[in-house]
């Protein structure tokens, strides 16, 4: 079995060391990376992914509420 970690998206919330646990103070914004796992077994891959849906990143306004979004102010898809 294999197993391989893919970096998904980044993100970078206000509260910094709350969320990262290394950014200096609350006020700046953290760095937070979402993460998905390929498992590869003798059966086939199985793909392991409990962040943002596909039309979560392709409508975020119309999907996540307007304070979720500021507070991550997410780099991936800004709409």
């Amino acid at each position: 079995m294999r197993v391989h970690h893919l970096n998904c998206t980044s993100s970078c919330p206000l509260g910094g060391k709350l969320f990262d646990g290394r950014t200096p103070g609350l006020l700046r914004r953290g760095e937070l990376t979402c993460h998905c796992l390929l498992v590869e077994t003798g059966e086939g891959r199985v793909l392991i992914d409990t962040g943002f849906g596909l039309r979560d990143v392709a409508d975020p306004r119309s999907r996540l509420s307007a304070f979720f979004l500021l507070m991550l102010k997410r780099t991936l898809a800004r709409r």
